[in-house]
């Protein structure tokens, strides 16, 4: 497929926003054809196109990585990532990049240690919902804050953490769902714990 025919299909598209999505991807899938090293077809269908591994710029225990790309022809869905490897060449980091020519920006899995002084903590979380009760104790605000709190570190949170976050945006739903200020104060006690 050529740049005149991904010009082609993606016109078709709805929008302006998703015709540079499908370009994206088309293209994106094109490349990853053209200069795939390795082409692995799945036993589903599924067909993975890896780039030639790169090797580590620093020593440790990463030998390389591989920019991938997955191809479902049956959906038509791409999704690309980068992959790390070590020494005997087993995928120990993977980092997202695209799905369907959409660009992701996620951390590394598992996350680097870099990653890892930057995320959300149990202390973070303490003390944000410590900052809303500066101006009184308010259930609508409280649980605003939860809702902000997840939307923004959904990813870097715990599963304690993520239940406490649930149980404080439930509030505002109906009162009988509704913590009082001293149950407040002693969930966040447990998120310092956790």
């Amino acid at each position: 497929m050529g740049a005149k025919e991904i010009a082609a299909i993606s016109s078709e598209a709805a929008s302006v926003n998703a015709q540079a999505a499908l370009r994206a991807k088309l293209s994106g899938l094109q490349k990853a054809q053209q200069t795939a090293a390795v082409t692995k077809t799945l036993p589903d269908g599924r067909i993975r196109y890896y780039t030639q591994e790169v090797p580590a710029r620093t020593e440790g225990a990463t030998r390389g990585a591989s920019f991938a790309t997955k191809y479902n022809p049956v959906t038509g869905s791409t999704m690309q990532w980068m992959e790390s490897f070590d020494y005997s060449g087993n995928v120990i980091r993977v980092h997202p990049k695209s799905i369907n020519g959409q660009p992701v920006s996620a951390q590394h899995y598992p996350p680097t240690g870099a990653e890892l002084e930057i995320m959300y903590s149990q202390t973070d979380l303490a003390m944000d919902l410590e900052r809303t009760l500066v101006e009184g104790f308010d259930v609508a605000r409280v649980s605003k804050v939860a809702f902000k709190i997840y939307q923004d570190h959904g990813l870097e949170i715990t599963s304690s953490m993520d239940r406490a976050l649930l149980t404080l945006m439930a509030m505002e739903e109906s009162e009988e769902f509704e913590l009082t200020e001293p149950e407040l104060l002693a969930l966040i006690s447990e998120i310092k714990t956790m």
